[in-house]
């Protein structure tokens, strides 16, 4: 889980990136309920050189939050979303830090 915050990976990105500054973005499907776990595993995400976690649901819920509603969408991706949105299924929190 962590090869990409390996030496040679942050090697190949630095490079990629020509030397500009960025950040380690780990996507996770869902962290615990529990705010202490919540807090031990991104102290021990943090602690293996990830600089930020997100939660699946906050990308989703950003996501469908922008769709609007009465355009239809090029993507099927972005149609799907639409329809969640239509239907209310993704007006629920914001998921994790």
């Amino acid at each position: 889980m962590f090869n990409f915050v390996q030496p040679e990976a942050i090697k190949a990105a630095s490079e990629f990136f020509r030397g500009a500054d960025f950040h380690r973005i780990l996507v996770i499907s869902k962290l615990s309920l529990v705010e202490e776990n919540q807090r031990a595993a991104i102290e021990l995400l943090k602690a293996g050189g990830i600089d930020h976690v997100i939660e699946f649901a906050t990308i989703f819920h950003y996501i469908a939050k922008r769709v609007e509603e009465k355009k239809n969408p090029d993507s099927q991706i972005m149609q799907t979303m639409r329809l969640v949105k239509i239907y209310g299924m993704g007006n629920e929190g914001d998921g994790a830090e």
